[in-house]
């Protein structure tokens, strides 16, 4: 990797333009969001681009007045107007000009109370602050604040850190990352300013020791990029856990990066001497690059910034080559529709489940498209809330909670109900299958096991698969009624399992197929317990041919050459009323040719 140092340069004067790549979406300026797995940019209010083969169209605009570069880096935008600090042009500068977007045009502001470089700076509350940097003879260790209305500069509580950080803000806090020195190399320092109390914290320190990084913050969580050491690697730092992950590298390694957010996506936008522009993606976890718009002059060490929906990469710096150019860029993508309705899943709750207490539910919605607007429920039919955070139901008796979220390109996912009592007696049924494959004219046993915490009488009623024969094995209930294989104990002791075995004949006619068999278990107040585990058997031709073999659970070579010799012959398995068919036939194939 070949790393820029601008100020190193003899002849190299700092670039002074500035380009500005305009995402073109709608006329309404909706919110996207690219995923570059799949090559789509979902928009909020129901649009979807595809990054593939956009226009780009660039402009010249006004030249910054001073070409430099190792300028301060960070967010500099207030309003229309972006503040370009410090930087380097044959020595350290304290120049500070302003452009405003909106007139195309540039100002100075008062410079800086000291010269700097490769120093920090981000606008809090209207006012920009400005940290760190290495003057004409070190470090500087100041930190300033800068009120753009009276163009006045006041001293702050001194930063601890190294020259060159990457800072990020969340929540009005300010959080610098990394830097260093030629001589005490690269750190992993990190630190947290506060504005309003005018104090540093020190905060987990960055996983690696990088210096020429960039940071950038998205939904709340603060991503790291580039620099001159593991210059690929993606951090994501959580300021509410204090804890880093390390996220997808790059594919490449940049030094010197300059990084703008754009619609909850950040851009890497040159550096290392490089004119590729890159995406990343926090949602998904992805890069996609390089992309097809890239900057028409390599740079590193610019200064970005974005304003209304425009990318600004100012000054910079390399080859040595000097330009105060200014272009803009506007990129245009084609657009369809997002119809693909949010999903919403339930917890605390399950349906037909008992409750002895109060339930707490929590809904959790997801939407890969424009993103979840707002997810809805009502409680036993009731009124309609907007979910914030997880609700009680405390209501004796049965109860039901139904819930659907929408997404913001208006889509409204289908409503869901989950049925649950409340102040019930709980009860444990257990429903236990032999064998759950059979072939024609086989048998299989069944047990069922029931406990109940209080002392109750129940009945359990099983509905068994039409034609098939029904035989009782073990019996410890107080009464059967045969017709309706209904069982009734007059109570039920707590602590005491109660338990019954019968077993079922498959019909030698039977159609191949799976089959259910469906139980509940009621008092005198109805039904209270649905047996609905373990209630599937297969009746399969295959297992009789899958029984042939010394390993009854495969079908080996010996066990497919007896069906295709059956099949041939039109003969039938003992037990089965017709021969394997074709399909069958081909079924066994694939299952062989699987084992």
């Amino acid at each position: 990797m070949f790393s820029i140092k601008c100020r190193e340069q003899t002849i190299g004067i700092a670039i002074g333009f500035i380009l500005i790549i305009l995402f073109v979406l709608s006329a309404s300026a909706v919110k996207n969001t690219i995923y570059p797995s799949g090559d789509i940019v979902k928009v909020a209010g129901g649009l979807n681009v595809s990054p593939e083969s956009p226009t780009v169209n660039w402009t010249t605009k006004a030249s910054m007045p001073t070409s430099r570069s190792d300028l301060y880096r960070g967010t500099m935008a207030i309003g229309d107007k972006i503040y370009v600090a410090g930087g380097w042009n044959n020595g350290s500068l304290d120049v500070v000009e302003v452009y405003n977007v909106r007139k195309d045009k540039w100002t100075k502001a008062a410079p800086l109370p000291s010269p700097g470089i490769d120093g920090a700076i981000q606008a809090v509350n209207g006012k920009l602050y400005i940290i760190g940097g290495n003057n004409n003879v070190g470090g500087d260790v100041d930190v300033w604040e800068y009120d753009p209305v009276s163009d006045n500069y006041s001293k702050k509580a001194s930063f601890s850190g190294e020259y060159d950080p990457a800072t990020a803000v969340v929540d009005g806090k300010i959080y610098a990352f990394g830097g260093g020195m030629a001589e005490s190399g690269e750190k992993k320092v990190a630190q947290m300013y506060d504005p309003i109390n005018d104090t540093w914290t020190p905060i987990a320190s960055h996983p690696l020791p990088r210096q020429y990084l960039t940071a950038e913050t998205v939904n709340g969580k603060i991503y790291t990029f580039g620099g001159n050491k593991n210059g690929n690697l993606t951090h994501e730092y959580d300021p509410i856990t204090d804890n880093w992950t390390e996220k997808s590298s790059m594919q490449v390694m940049i030094d010197s990066p300059n990084s703008v957010v754009i619609n909850e996506k950040i851009f890497i936008v040159g550096g290392d001497n490089s004119k590729a522009v890159w995406m990343y993606d926090p949602l998904v976890d992805a890069w996609q690059g390089p992309l097809d718009y890239e900057i028409p002059t390599p740079r590193a060490l610019a200064a970005t910034a974005q304003v209304n929906g425009k990318v600004y990469v100012i000054g910079g710096c390399c080859p040595e080559v000097n330009s105060n150019a200014n272009e803009e860029g506007t990129i245009k993508f084609p657009i369809s529709v997002d119809t693909i309705p949010p999903s919403t899943t339930i917890s605390g709750v399950t349906e037909n489940s008992s409750y002895k207490n109060s339930v707490t539910v929590t809904l959790n919605a997801t939407d890969n498209g424009s993103g979840v607007n707002e997810t809805m429920f009502k409680v036993n039919g009731g009124l309609t809330f907007t979910y914030t955070k997880p609700f009680v139901v405390n209501s004796s008796g049965r109860n039901n909670v139904t819930y659907w979220s929408t997404d913001k390109a208006g889509n409204v996912e289908q409503q869901k109900t989950v049925n649950f009592t409340i102040g019930i007696p709980s009860l444990n049924a257990i429903r236990e299958i032999e064998k759950d494959s059979l072939r024609l004219g086989e048998s299989t046993n069944i047990t069922i096991s029931i406990q109940s915490d209080v002392i109750q009488a129940l009945a359990l009623r099983e509905s068994i698969p039409k034609g098939w024969k029904f035989t009782i094995i073990s019996n410890d209930a107080d009464d059967f009624n045969k017709k309706s294989h209904e069982w009734v104990w007059l109570n039920i002791t707590p602590g005491i399992t109660r338990k019954v075995i019968y077993s079922i004949t498959a019909p030698a006619n039977a159609t191949i197929g799976t089959y259910y068999i469906n139980g509940t278990i009621r008092n005198s107040s109805g039904v209270i317990a649905i047996v609905g585990e373990n209630n599937m058997i297969t009746l399969d031709i295959f297992e009789y041919y899958r029984r042939l073999g010394s390993y009854p659970d495969i079908l080996e070579t010996t066990d497919l050459l007896k069906a295709i010799d059956d099949w041939g012959s039109g003969t039938a398995p003992v037990g089965f009323a017709r021969p394997v068919t074709n399909i069958e036939l081909n079924d066994l194939i694939r299952e062989w040719a699987k084992t």
